[in-house]
């Protein structure tokens, strides 16, 4: 019989606590992880979102003074989705080296190791202080951290634990989502000529809108800002000329750019008769390569998880988006256990032995951050 570690063991449990969002329901995860931080003699706050729905905050004081390190991380998954899956999404199956289940990958074998890693830091004293805190709602648009970011307190660096294939990732782009709407008049589809088509107008824009740069170069580390329609709707019948249509963009940013930016720019290429609103807006968040710590950072990780200590972009956005400025915009990465490619997907699986490798990882990070720019 396979003996589980502590952490392959909470983030099979974790995955068995249904918190696809929607509806969310993280307040199961939440609550089972303070009560198991209460075993090792540590005080979890849970702070509600909404019926159902908490985050967590936990805290090392530290005993040295200097610099406070922020562990980070999600404890919503995305929806199951339609496919059907080769093992139950909820019951965490474990074979062989493999943590089966939605949240796996992203991000409840992340977040384990970081639990764990924290009580361990906690058990046996800790000189910098750590703090620990757990989200709820990030895969709608970092609501959760949101709702959480004036209790946590300054920060030095920030460390969360989306999955990155162990290696270190040190900026993402942020995210703009625009709503694109157009009026016409409604006719009878024999004759166009008494009516005007709000599908043909709003067609019209997106083609002006496509292909912008935004007078933006391209990021030496994210690349490229990009723009993709993620959806378009309008008209009633075949047989009506129709007087609405709507369309919705997700476009990603680089350091740079900022959302009222982006906004004026879709609305001078679509046109004043377009209704461009906002319906989400999240920074892009970059480290600078050669700071010291992001230096440690990636020759620890090289170490003990074995990967390259070349750092990395992502094109995904993460609560950092929004616990960065309200930690008074610390250094940031990304590392954690599971190929990201795996997320999202039907089938989402993590390494066992990867989670076990980044728990390690965590705990020594924590051991030997010291106050940044020392």
């Amino acid at each position: 019989m396979v003996v589980l570690s502590e952490a392959a063991t909470l983030a099979r449990d974790l995955v068995r606590l249904n918190t696809t969002n929607p509806p969310g329901h993280e307040a199961r995860a939440a609550r089972h992880i303070a009560d198991h931080l209460a075993r090792s003699g540590i005080r979890a706050e849970l702070h509600p979102l909404a019926d159902g729905r908490e985050g967590l905050i936990a805290r090392i004081a530290g005993t040295e003074g200097g610099g406070t390190l922020c562990f980070s991380g999600h404890l919503d998954t995305v929806p199951i989705g339609t496919e059907r899956w080769t093992h139950d999404p909820f019951a965490g199956l474990i074979e062989g080296d493999r943590l089966w289940g939605r949240g796996a990958c992203d991000m409840k074998g992340g977040v384990a190791a970081m639990v764990v890693a924290f009580e361990r830091l906690h058990r046996h004293g800790q000189g910098r202080a750590v703090t620990l805190v757990l989200t709820a709602s990030e895969e709608t648009g970092c609501q959760g951290a949101a709702s959480l970011a004036d209790k946590i307190g300054p920060a030095d660096a920030l460390l969360i634990a989306e999955p990155t294939s162990e290696r270190v990732v040190i900026g993402h782009k942020g995210v703009v989502w625009l709503r694109l709407s157009a009026r016409g008049k409604a006719a009878h589809a024999s004759r166009p000529d008494l009516g005007n088509n709000a599908i043909q107008r709003l067609m019209d824009a997106l083609r002006a809108v496509q292909g912008a740069d935004f007078g933006v170069a391209p990021h030496e580390l994210l690349g490229p800002a990009t723009s993709s329609l993620g959806t378009i709707h309008g008209g009633v019948a075949t047989n009506i000329v129709p007087d609405e249509s709507n369309a919705t963009l997700d476009i990603r940013l680089i350091p740079g750019m900022t959302a009222a930016g982006v906004r004026d720019e879709v609305q001078r290429l679509a046109g004043r008769d377009i209704l461009v609103e906002e319906m989400l807006s999240l920074g892009a968040v970059h480290s600078p390569p050669g700071h010291p710590w992001i230096a440690s950072l990636c020759d620890e990780t090289s170490r003990v998880c074995g990967v390259c200590a070349d750092p990395m972009g992502a094109t995904i956005f993460t609560d950092a988006s929004v616990l960065a400025p309200a930690l008074g915009n610390p250094l940031v990465a990304l590392i954690g256990p599971g190929d990201p490619a795996l997320a999202h997907q039907r089938d989402e699986w993590c390494s066992v032995s990867a989670i076990d490798r980044v728990t390690d990882l965590y705990e020594r990070l924590g051991r030997t951050f010291g106050a940044c720019g020392e």
